[in-house]
């Protein structure tokens, strides 16, 4: 899983230029119909109940497939979204193997969730306190937890603030750090008052989003090429600038010596062993009922994600077919503008209509809200833990 860099106006709106000012506007409208109800729905659905089970797990009575549904909402972060698209189009292969990584991460989390689920409090720290009781467990596990979810947390307010603003028409480091500031106010201020409950909510309602905004956009994708992944295949080849390594690994870690491939083999067990390992992740486990319900969850999580993963498998070959990955990586290095500068060409470009419009504000909106609120739920339970 690619890390999210910061990215420009230019690349969260699909390139300066790519929609005319007809479009901008109709773009801008979808995009708050769906934010603005998503928050108020947050808050509504909060715990009824002042209990701390209520908060923090939701009763523990997520069923199997809506848990999925937020399992996938909590896992699939932006930086699957767009860095994972991204690094198809740029790598090939290596984006390709990428992808398969993020499903195969799923395969850890399923080992461990029986167990996590059996001996789950409501945070890891409690988890851990069951066989090392003390403050001392407490302190680090929060620690740790806060170590690796702020972090997480800023980058994913900074690609929400940056789209925000752009979506607004507004540009300027001190309008993007304003919106930034806001979107983390309303952001705390919804699990605050939303809690476990609003957090299910929210997760579900993006996940289906976009579960949607992939569909919808391979479909068009497919359509393109008369539903023949041959022609995509060739036509991503060409693309890519580098026709005879593109579907070759190597591509991502240059070189032929014992360094690049190390490297290629420890991003790779990064992935499968730490993302699914994430505090925010396992986390997710303790609101199911039991531990087999817990275990079902996971299951069907793998299924939805690994449907989404050979979405943006398609839609990176795609984008390096149709925007080009040089195109690619002079909007972004890291790859992030791939599936907006894709939709946007989809879409018609400056000649987009009613339909192109729509398409470019459903996936602006799955891509700009899905930060992690799991990211910023994690403070919170840190701060439980000490």
């Amino acid at each position: 899983m690619s890390t999210l860099t910061h990215p420009s106006t230019e690349i969260l709106l699909a390139a300066s230029g790519a929609l005319d000012q007809d479009a901008r506007d109709l773009v801008l409208i979808g995009f708050l119909a769906f934010v603005v109800p998503i928050l108020f729905i947050c808050v509504l659905s909060g715990p009824e109940r002042d209990r701390v089970e209520d908060f923090y797990m939701a009763g523990r009575t997520l069923r199997p497939l809506r848990g999925a549904l937020v399992l996938s909402g909590v896992y699939l972060s932006a930086a699957t979204v767009l860095g994972t698209t991204g690094s198809v189009a740029i790598y090939g292969y290596d984006g390709l193997l990428i992808a398969l990584c993020t499903v195969l991460s799923l395969g850890v989390l399923l080992l461990l969730a029986g167990p996590l689920r059996r001996h789950a409090g409501y945070t890891l720290g409690d988890t851990f306190a069951l066989r090392a009781p003390g403050p001392a467990v407490r302190i680090a596990v929060a620690v740790v937890t806060l170590s690796a979810c702020v972090p997480y947390l800023v980058v994913q307010l900074s690609g929400a603030g940056v789209t925000t603003a752009a979506l607004l028409g507004l540009s300027g480091p001190g309008v993007e750090q304003t919106a930034i500031v806001m979107i983390g106010a309303l952001v705390v201020c919804a699990t605050v008052f939303g809690g476990m409950r609003g957090t299910v909510v929210i997760q579900v309602i993006k996940t289906l989003v976009l579960l949607g905004a992939a569909a919808a956009v391979t479909a068009v994708l497919l359509h393109r090429f008369g539903w023949d992944t041959d022609s995509l295949l060739r036509a991503a080849a060409q693309g890519s600038g580098r026709p005879d390594a593109y579907l070759r690994p190597g591509l991502r870690f240059a070189g032929t010596g014992a360094r690049s491939t190390l490297d290629l083999i420890g991003l790779m067990v990064t992935i499968v062993l730490g993302v699914a390992c994430l505090p925010h992740v396992t986390m997710q486990l303790g609101a199911a009922p039991d531990a087999a319900s817990a275990r079902r969850t996971v299951r069907h999580t793998i299924g939805i994600v690994g449907a989404f993963c050979l979405a943006t498998a398609v839609l990176g070959l795609g984008a390096a077919a149709l925007v080009g990955a040089p195109a690619v990586v002079g909007a972004d290095p890291g790859g992030n503008s791939a599936l907006l500068l894709l939709t946007a060409v989809l879409a018609g470009g400056p000649t987009a209509g009613t339909g192109g419009a729509l398409l470019v504000a459903l996936v602006s909106s799955a891509a700009a809200t899905h930060g992690e609120r799991w990211s910023d739920h994690a403070p919170v339970t840190a701060a439980y833990e000490l």
